[in-house]
């Protein structure tokens, strides 16, 4: 499979995450659902950056309002300027993937601050632009650091890329030094297809046993129903976020069912 198809996969296969909970995002114009949207969007307004996250999911797959993945990205960047690592990690997809507005090194900026905060999936991802040449930015020493990274974080599409890398040359010392010494300190194992793959204890799973997608989107609205106060900030120019000596409430502290993870459908779903 060529590496642009393996992106694509990733690209369009969007879904809520969370530790005990497993629920797909799916197209939905029905009444409930345009009352979810607009729940949200009255929570956006009240100042939750998790809220904008949500909504960007929202406008990619339109789940009560028309799809349109370039507000999406509006609302990526608004919850990733709230440092917001899925909406970083978002925005970057977007801009990497979508044809109609893509920007390569703008997409690469984001997904490297969603790597800078451990986002497994964003360092797979960093990884594979690194390693192809059809994005003009190809650069197998980035490609082999973030890939390392990735294996180190048991990222769970690692073992697809391994494979692919290993039908045109042979992972060492020499090629890629740092992937080669992962692999070598935690070997994968094979299946029964002879495809690389991760010990089954390594990969964190999601079983169909929890909350479905009303429950969690219920619970999201319902911890955002208060507006965040801020006590801004009298300095010009800077913001509160760019201040220490500025202190407010932020959506971080938010449980964050709302964590996307982008994956190939043929592997499930799974946590980041």
């Amino acid at each position: 499979m060529k590496l642009y198809s393996i992106l694509l996969l990733i690209a369009f296969s969007l879904f809520f995450s969370a530790p005990s909970a497993a629920a797909k995002l799916e197209p939905c114009m029905t009444e409930e659902c345009k009352a979810y949207f607009k729940g949200f969007k009255k929570a956006a307004k009240n100042g939750h950056q998790k809220a904008n996250v949500v909504l960007g999911n929202f406008y990619y797959y339109g789940y009560g309002v028309e799809s349109n993945p370039r507000t999406a990205l509006t609302y990526f960047k608004k919850a990733a300027r709230g440092k917001i690592t899925s909406a970083q990690y978002m925005a970057g997809l977007l801009y990497v993937s979508e044809s109609d507005f893509q920007d390569v090194e703008e997409g690469i900026e984001y997904l490297e601050k969603a790597a800078e905060n451990n986002h497994k999936t964003a360092k797979f991802m960093l990884g594979v632009v690194y390693l192809t040449d059809e994005y003009g930015v190809k650069n197998v020493k980035k490609a082999d650091e973030y890939l390392a990274s990735a294996y180190e974080s048991r990222q769970i599409n690692v073992p697809e890329i391994i494979d692919h890398i290993r039908k045109s040359t042979e992972i060492t010392s020499d090629t890629f030094p740092m992937l080669a010494a992962q692999i070598n300190m935690a070997p994968m194992l094979k299946s029964e297809e002879g495809e690389s793959k991760w010990p089954d204890d390594d990969i964190e799973r999601i079983t169909i046993s929890g909350p479905s997608l009303t429950n969690m989107l219920n619970s999201q609205l319902l911890s955002m129903r208060k507006p965040i106060k801020s006590l801004g900030t009298r300095f010009k120019g800077k913001s509160c976020a760019e201040r220490i000596e500025c202190k407010s409430t932020t959506a971080d502290k938010l449980d964050d069912f709302s964590s996307v993870v982008i994956l190939p459908g043929s592997f499930g779903i799974v946590s980041r």
